[in-house]
């Protein structure tokens, strides 16, 4: 029984198919055809007034989707900078490094010639 009322009684009362857009009648099931003949053309307006909504939605998110995109843009060429930078930074740290070690291997060559000085006088 409760099958046959779920799926096929011609006297259950359900939800027009434009329920989801605006229609709220409960129509029986055997009258459903009837019921879309009669109201085609408030069915009509509705599926308009979603297609419209749908629109309007869609160009938002467009305009939404094209300023994220060049945000994108902004902070791919900001990496693109900071990579750049980081690279430089790199290479001058290692020529620091040496010239640092250039200098600390002079001071100890010096220091081991001044001490064989010192030793053989």
């Amino acid at each position: 029984v409760g099958e046959h009322l779920l799926r096929d009684c011609l006297y259950e009362k359900i939800e027009c198919n434009f329920h989801a857009l605006g229609c709220h009648e409960m129509v029986e099931r055997g009258k459903m055809r009837e019921h879309h003949k009669e109201n085609v053309v408030e069915h009509q307006l509705m599926m308009l007034d979603d297609y419209k909504t749908t629109k309007q939605k869609n160009e938002e998110l467009e305009g939404k989707l094209e300023e994220a995109n060049k945000r994108i843009d902004q902070l791919e060429d900001r990496l693109k900078q900071s990579e750049t930078k980081c690279i430089k930074l790199h290479q001058n740290t290692f020529s620091i490094v040496d010239t640092i070690s250039y200098w600390i291997k002079f001071y100890f060559q010096t220091q081991e010639g001044s001490d064989s000085t010192l030793t053989n006088t």
